[in-house]
């Protein structure tokens, strides 16, 4: 059930337990549905973004940016894969960053320039198909390429972290990364 906030004329503002709800005319109690107000039709895009959250070792970590979560889940990918002959693609943090979806691409275009990792399967599965020849995947060299050229033709260009808001992160926090390979 919706209540006016205090000291605000009813016919514009009211809240209810779950969403500040702004009217943005007047109304009548008879324009208001007997279900109550639909929430996500009246908030429309002013709904607040989801949390920028990842799970790395069992823990629950709040980001304030998206680079922040791809930061922290490639560290905690790469830093497991160390000193192992095979590549595990589904260790909790490289599947959290596929699941980030098309937000990750800019970091991982960033990745593969920089040759960490092999970010080719996290790439495909978020691209939805791989520009690697098929004569071409047994070479990381080429796979970089392929991948770099790819990225070029969809705009991300020659990526530099400064450009995708990555300056913010401390040099040791990516020089880990630069040597990796």
């Amino acid at each position: 059930m919706a209540t006016n906030l205090p000291n605000t004329p009813p016919p514009f503002v009211a809240v209810d337990s779950e969403n500040l709800v702004v009217i943005l005319k007047p109304f009548q109690r008879s324009d208001i549905p007997k279900g109550g107000f639909d929430r996500s039709a009246l908030l429309g895009k002013m709904r607040p973004s989801p949390p920028v959250v990842a799970t790395i070792s069992n823990r629950v970590i709040s980001f304030n940016m998206a680079q922040e979560k791809f930061l922290a889940l490639a560290d905690d990918w790469l830093d497991s894969q160390s000193g192992k002959s095979r590549i595990d693609y589904s260790h909790p943090s490289h599947l959290q960053i596929v699941g980030m979806g098309e937000s990750a691409l800019p970091f991982l275009m960033r990745e593969v320039q920089m040759r960490s990792g092999h970010w080719f399967v996290a790439l495909s599965s978020i691209a939805g198909a791989s520009p690697v020849p098929i004569e071409s995947r047994a070479s990381f060299e080429s796979a970089s390429n392929a991948w770099i050229n790819w990225g070029k033709e969809r705009g991300y260009g020659a990526m530099d972290y400064g450009k995708g808001n990555m300056d913010a992160v401390a040099p040791s926090q990516t020089s880990r990364r630069h040597n990796q390979r």
